[in-house]
């Protein structure tokens, strides 16, 4: 079964710590607007994620205020591997 951490990533007083613990427990993909109000407000931390997250099997997908105005942006900062694949 494939599993989602929503948002609570946004509350961890240690993202990359938290990010670390649910993929040693085999989380798949961590939804997350960086700490912030919204994804593109936090981009630095969403980008962090997914380099930090690296080849892992891990989706980093952000969320939250992402629009058509906005989207292509979030897509360049965070990086178009943001998902990695055994296969």
């Amino acid at each position: 079964m494939k599993v989602t951490f929503h948002s609570a990533l946004d509350m961890s007083r240690d993202p990359c710590e938290a990010m670390e613990n649910q993929i040693s427990v085999g989380i798949d993909r961590i939804l997350t607007s960086g700490q912030q109000s919204s994804a593109l407000e936090g981009l630095d931390l969403i980008s962090d994620l997914v380099h930090k997250a690296g080849n892992r099997v891990i989706v980093i997908m952000p969320g939250g205020g992402i629009n058509e105005r906005n989207f292509s942006r979030i897509l360049d900062r965070a990086g178009p591997k943001s998902c990695a694949s055994p296969h």
